[in-house]
């Protein structure tokens, strides 16, 4: 009888478990900007997620997590025509 082989768990590196935890807490930090002003822009989100090198599957998390969170996500643009571009503290 053959025996099956099992897989090993991944083995995580302690650099990414500090990459994982640095990147939570920036995740928080950006969340309570947005649950402050009630919103966060598209841009601000996207360049966050480049900045931290967020995998489009990680972006989209964040977006969702945003959306549970009932933080809206405008455009910057529709904030400059909503607002007037010197009122915008983003």
């Amino acid at each position: 009888m053959a025996m099956k082989k099992t897989k090993s768990p991944k083995t995580v590196k302690p650099s990414q478990i500090n990459d994982a935890e640095a990147n939570k807490e920036l995740i928080l930090e950006l969340v309570e900007r947005g649950k402050r002003n009630g919103f966060l822009t598209y841009e601000s989100v996207l360049e966050f997620s480049e900045e931290h090198n967020f995998t489009d599957k990680e972006t989209d998390e964040l977006q969702q997590m945003l959306e549970k969170e009932h933080i809206d996500l405008v455009s910057l643009e529709d904030l400059e025509e909503e607002h007037g571009a010197s009122n915008l503290f983003i």
